[in-house]
């Protein structure tokens, strides 16, 4: 990708000038960012939730599928199943199984990324986390 943009930088220097093309690079290169940041952390998303639905196929119980999402995402650190799942505990308590699975995957992202610095971008993932789960969990 670095490549490409200052390619094309060098391309648009003549015709936009230093500035014009340094902005426009600029802008390509933030745009991208959250473009790739959007898709990696929905992946994740997915791929956790489908772990869970997958391990309830199999006929495992909701807290031995919540284990093997954890599993599935940490295969060798036990420590950072453990702390996942210390996390995961923390967010408000619930019966409801979908909602639980939601926590975790919550908890595997704060875990990994680290708690979103604001109330809005936390509600925004967690939208995000609903959002996935609902078209998944209509399937199975």
């Amino acid at each position: 990708m670095i490549l490409v943009i200052l390619i094309l930088f060098f391309m648009l220097q003549g015709t936009m000038g230093i500035m014009g093309a340094a902005l426009f690079c600029g802008l390509l290169v933030v745009s991208w960012s959250m473009l790739n940041f959007r898709a990696t952390s929905t992946g994740a998303f997915k791929a956790s939730i489908r772990a869970y639905h997958t391990a309830r196929a199999k006929g495992l119980g909701h807290n031995e599928a919540l284990m093997a999402v954890l599993r599935s995402r940490y295969p060798i650190s036990e420590r950072k199943r453990a702390k996942t799942w210390y996390l995961c505990q923390k967010r408000p308590a619930t019966s409801d199984e979908g909602q639980m699975l939601k926590n975790l995957v919550f908890a595997i992202y704060c875990n990994e990324r680290g708690t979103p610095p604001s109330l809005e971008l936390t509600n925004k993932i967690l939208y995000e986390i609903g959002r996935v789960y609902d078209s998944i969990h209509a399937k199975y």
